[in-house]
C-alpha cells in the first residue's frame, strides 16, 4: 500500500512539472533545495563593419611674406648714399626733396658733411648733388654689444658746441674711454675741449657720417679736466702729409690707412681728393696717394 502511496505522489510530481515547464529533475532538485545548473545561451551579436570616410588634408599654403622696406636716398651722379640730416646755415633737411638750392627746381642732398653737419666744402665745391630715392629691402644688420667703459670722468650737464649750438651728448665714447664733461675731451693738442653731439646708439661711440666726428668745441658753466686721451693721427711715410679721409678709389669708399693696400702690402692713403666724387686727384699720371702710417699723438 505504501509502495503505491510514493509511486502515485512521484507521478504527481512529474505531472506538475511537466506543465509548469520544468524537468522531474530540476522540481525534485527545487523540493530538495538543491540549485539547478543554469545554462544561459548568449544572444547573438552582429557587429556591422564600419566603413571610414577618408578625410583629406588639404596642403595650407602661406602667403609669402611681404619684405619690411626702408627708403633709400642717393645722388643720381657717382651714386653716393645721401646723408641725413644735413644742415645749410643751421637750416636741417632730413628729406631729399627739402633742399632745392637753385631755380631749376631739382631735390638735392648732400652725401658728405662737416663735424657740424653743415654739407661739407672742399676746395670751394659743395659736396651736394641732386638726388633720387628707392624703396629697398630692410637690411638689418646685428647689434653690437655696448660699449665697455675704461675710464670714468665726472658728469656734467648743460653743456653745448659753440657752433650751431648742439647740445652736447654725455656720455660718449672714443675707442673704448667714456668721457661725461666737456673739459675730459681734448682730441687736438692746444685746442678747446671737445664733446659728441651724436653718438652710435649702440656703442655711445661718438658718430662718423662720410668720415667726420659729429663733435666740436664745447662750452659749459663749469669743467672737470682728467687727463686728456690721446689720438689717432694718420700721415704718409714720405713728406709726413696728413691723410684724407674718406677717399674714393673707383667708387669705393675708404675711412682709415689700413683699408686701401693697392699693392697687396703696406697700406696707402690719399693725401689730395677730387673735392666734387672724392676720388684720388690724379696728376701728371700720377695718383696723388702714398704709404701711410699712424701714431697716436
Amino acid at each position: 500500500m505504501s509502495k503505491l502511496r510514493i509511486v502515485a505522489f512521484l507521478s504527481f510530481v512529474a505531472f506538475i512539472a511537466t506543465t509548469a515547464g520544468e524537468t522531474l529533475e530540476e522540481r525534485c532538485n527545487a523540493l530538495s533545495g538543491i540549485p539547478n545548473p543554469t545554462t544561459e545561451r548568449p544572444e547573438p551579436t552582429t557587429t556591422r563593419p564600419t566603413t571610414e570616410v577618408p578625410t583629406t588634408i588639404k596642403p595650407t599654403t602661406e602667403a609669402p611674406s611681404t619684405p619690411e622696406l626702408e627708403v633709400v636716398c642717393k645722388t643720381i651722379k657717382f651714386d653716393r648714399v645721401c646723408v641725413f640730416p644735413f644742415y645749410v646755415q643751421g637750416v636741417r633737411y632730413e628729406t631729399c626733396d627739402d633742399y632745392r638750392p637753385f631755380a631749376s627746381g631739382k631735390p638735392y642732398c648732400a652725401w658728405d658733411v662737416d663735424q657740424n653737419g653743415e654739407i661739407a666744402v672742399v676746395k670751394g665745391f659743395r659736396r651736394q648733388s641732386i638726388c633720387t630715392c628707392i624703396a629697398q629691402p630692410v637690411n638689418r644688420k646685428p647689434t653690437l654689444p655696448p660699449a665697455n667703459p675704461t675710464t670714468a670722468a665726472p658728469s656734467q650737464q648743460g653743456c653745448k658746441t659753440t657752433k650751431n649750438n648742439r647740445d652736447c651728448i654725455f656720455p660718449f665714447y672714443v675707442k673704448g674711454i667714456r668721457y661725461d664733461s666737456c673739459g675730459g675731451y681734448r682730441p687736438f693738442k692746444g685746442k678747446p675741449p671737445y664733446c659728441a653731439w651724436d653718438v652710435v646708439p649702440q656703442t655711445g661711440e661718438i658718430a662718423v657720417v662720410n668720415g667726420f666726428q659729429r663733435y666740436g668745441i664745447c662750452t659749459c658753466s663749469s669743467t672737470n679736466t682728467p687727463t686728456a686721451p690721446r689720438h689717432l693721427e694718420c700721415t704718409t711715410t714720405m713728406y709726413s702729409r696728413k691723410c684724407v679721409f674718406p677717399f674714393f678709389v673707383n667708387g669705393t669708399r675708404y675711412d682709415n690707412c689700413g683699408d686701401y693696400r693697392p699693392f697687396g702690402g703696406q697700406p696707402y692713403c690719399a693725401w689730395d681728393v677730387d673735392p666734387a666724387s672724392g676720388e684720388i686727384v690724379k696728376e701728371s699720371g700720377h695718383l696723388r696717394r702714398a704709404a701711410c702710417k699712424c701714431d697716436m699723438v
